[in-house]
């Protein structure tokens, strides 16, 4: 399987509203091809600001506040992406064209579509 960063770059671009191809960003191809941990939290951070922004628009019921509910979980993968993204800005070890990315990407991908649909 080769490392599909372009993917990963245009899921992470979706998530966030930056056009795609731009070049620089967190969410650039190059980012996830060369794996410094501190580019990769900025990628994670500006996703869970994304999903912040996002999400805050939503309606949510009482029951959703409660212990399990929708909004607490959400809350909840929110700060954990920042607690992840804070260990990462830390870390020396580079993870060049790591497949776990594309994972994360696929993810990314299916919930930026359904936060869209979800409008």
């Amino acid at each position: 399987m080769s490392f599909d960063a372009v993917a990963i770059e245009y899921a992470f671009a979706n998530l966030v509203g930056a056009g795609i191809g731009a070049r620089g960003g967190s969410h650039d191809a190059d980012t996830f091809r060369g794996g410094n941990p501190p580019s990769l939290a900025k990628a994670i951070e500006d996703a869970a600001d994304a999903l912040q922004q996002r999400y805050s628009a939503f309606t949510f019921e009482a029951v959703d506040s409660q212990p399990g509910g929708a909004k607490v979980r959400i809350e909840s993968g929110i700060q954990r992406l920042r607690n992840i993204a804070q260990t990462m800005r830390r870390s020396k070890t580079a993870e060049p064209e790591d497949y776990h990315w594309e994972i994360v990407g696929a993810l990314i991908q299916m919930i930026a579509a359904m936060l869209e649909k979800a409008k």
